[in-house]
């Protein structure tokens, strides 16, 4: 009985997946157009469509919501999001150990919860950083814009990501980020609006928040390059884009 179950279960699995690459190769075929967030998932979909009808137009923000202010000079860093493995904070807690060699009273802040928060919490432990990192699980809109003005950089350590919101908020903020260098980083420029590492690298993510903390001309132009950089994603011209999509189609 139980070889005859996984039987049906394997055979329900291949199904699904058939029936899920029907519907997935007759939705691409029979669609007019297909808006993709940046130009890597772009490249991904030349495989299945005409290159085209695929369209790039990313997320947007609203640039009112998260008004600019220059980066505070003081030591502390900032990441957002949910703590699973995907979003890659134990590189960045790693990074502190070196950080905090340079600069004894240097802080992170983590904002966010998940399955991993315990282990990243007993990593912390681990290293000995202590309250020098911080975890202040999820919190209100008003709390994180306090976040965000409050911290010098930003930084992203993403082993995976598709479009980050929160790097795009930061730098509205006036925040020069330190990103993985990933499909979600492409509004990060490297050297401009701050600095692109490879995934997993501690070291790399530790070498460039000392290199902001080490100079303050230039975590400020970074800021103001990075607030710059966003009016490309202002939710305005993003309806425009949308809305000329939808003029075009209907003509």
């Amino acid at each position: 009985f139980i070889k005859t179950e996984y039987q049906l279960v394997g055979l329900l699995r291949a199904y699904s997946e058939v029936l899920l690459r029907w519907g997935f190769n007759k939705t691409i075929s029979e669609c007019d157009a297909l808006v993709v967030v940046n130009e890597a998932t772009r490249k991904v979909y030349r495989k299945f469509l005409s290159d085209r009808k695929i369209k790039v137009i990313p997320l947007g923000i609203n640039l009112n919501e998260f008004p600019f202010s220059p980066p505070p000079l003081n030591q502390n860093v900032l990441s957002v999001g949910n703590c699973i493995k995907r979003k890659g904070f134990e590189y960045l807690i790693k990074a502190m150990v070196k950080v905090r060699k340079e600069y004894p009273y240097a802080l992170l802040h983590l904002i966010g919860d998940g399955p991993r928060r315990t282990y990243l919490e007993a990593l912390r432990k681990k290293l000995g950083l202590g309250s020098s990192v911080m975890f202040h699980g999820r919190v209100s809109q008003n709390d994180l814009l306090f976040a965000y003005r409050n911290c010098r950089v930003f930084c992203h350590p993403s082993i995976s990501e598709g479009f980050c919101h929160t790097t795009l908020e930061a730098m509205v903020c006036g925040r020069p980020v330190i990103s993985t260098n990933t499909i979600g980083s492409d509004m990060v420029e490297d050297g401009q609006t701050g600095f692109l590492v490879p995934v997993a690298d501690s070291d790399a993510i530790a070498e460039w928040i000392l290199a902001m903390f080490d100079d303050d001309e230039l975590t400020y132009k970074m800021g103001i390059k990075a607030r710059k950089k966003t009016e490309e994603y202002d939710w305005a011209k993003i309806a425009r884009k949308y809305y000329d999509l939808y003029v075009s189609l209907t003509n």
